[in-house]
């Protein structure tokens, strides 16, 4: 026998997020398979790394040179150090993000895309494009569909897992 292997939706309603989107609804793929899930894993234990790095690259003292220079900062420059800093100060700033990194987290960005097309694209298909401008255009609504996705993914998973709560027929 062969198992066929459908794609169960589940209807997010957008009215949720906000009154003016009620009646607009997505459908969320909710059984993706194990290698779907483990992507999302994988893109959640990437991003912690580059949030890792980027905080150890932050913590690290700067070289006494540029201690003894932020120190002759005016206190008002130094409520937005990324505008005052002058010379090794910059250096060090844009260290923090460094064009590695930002390419790092551009790629992290396109593959969460990506991702989350797949999952709103079991019924009508969902361009990774149109994702990357919805987050740009209105990064809350963005990031509350993921939320709600994943959350929708796991329920599901758990409801499916869990046994039966009602009492077999003799």
């Amino acid at each position: 026998m062969t198992f066929e292997v459908m794609k169960v939706t589940r209807e997010l309603d957008l009215g949720e997020y906000d009154e003016q989107y009620r009646g607009k609804t997505l459908q969320i793929w909710v059984n993706p398979p194990r290698i779907v899930r483990q992507e999302r894993e994988q893109l959640l234990r990437e991003f912690n790394t580059m949030l890792r790095k980027s905080v150890a690259v932050a913590t690290t003292p700067p070289p006494a040179k540029t201690l003894t220079q932020a120190s002759t900062l005016t206190p008002a420059s130094t409520l937005t150090p990324a505008l005052s800093l002058k010379g090794e100060g910059v250096r060090l700033f844009k260290r923090l993000f460094s064009k590695k990194q930002e390419d790092n987290f551009a790629r992290w960005q396109k593959q969460s895309y990506a991702w989350l097309a797949q999952i709103l694209s079991a019924v009508e298909p969902t361009p990774a494009d149109e994702l990357e401008r919805l987050h740009e255009a209105d990064e809350v609504l963005y990031q509350w569909i993921l939320k709600r996705a994943v959350e929708m993914i796991s329920e599901f998973q758990a409801e499916k897992k869990s046994p039966s709560k009602t009492p077999p027929s003799n």
